[in-house]
């Protein structure tokens, strides 16, 4: 993302054409994105170790559910959050 662009239309425009691509492509006619959504930022510098991580995220989730990943990530950034509005 360019510093120009706001998160929220980003999400927007991400859960807008996933949407259509499920209903049109997979055929789901039943699919909904969640109200909510979360953004991190990350430095160039942990560019590879990002990249490694999305390589082996269906691996790691084996053994530690996203929703207990997500909830590390709101702890590590100091972010309160409320176990209600997390899926």
């Amino acid at each position: 993302m360019k510093p120009t662009h706001r998160v929220c239309d980003v999400v927007c425009d991400i859960k807008s054409g996933s949407s259509r691509w499920i209903h049109d492509t997979i055929g789901l006619a039943v699919f909904n994105w969640q109200e909510g959504y979360g953004a991190f930022t990350t430095s160039v510098r942990e560019d590879s170790h990002l990249r490694e991580y999305i390589r082996n995220q269906k691996e790691y989730h084996r053994t530690k559910r996203y929703i207990e990943e997500y909830q590390q990530f709101l702890d590590e950034a100091g972010i309160e959050w409320d176990p209600n509005y997390l899926v």
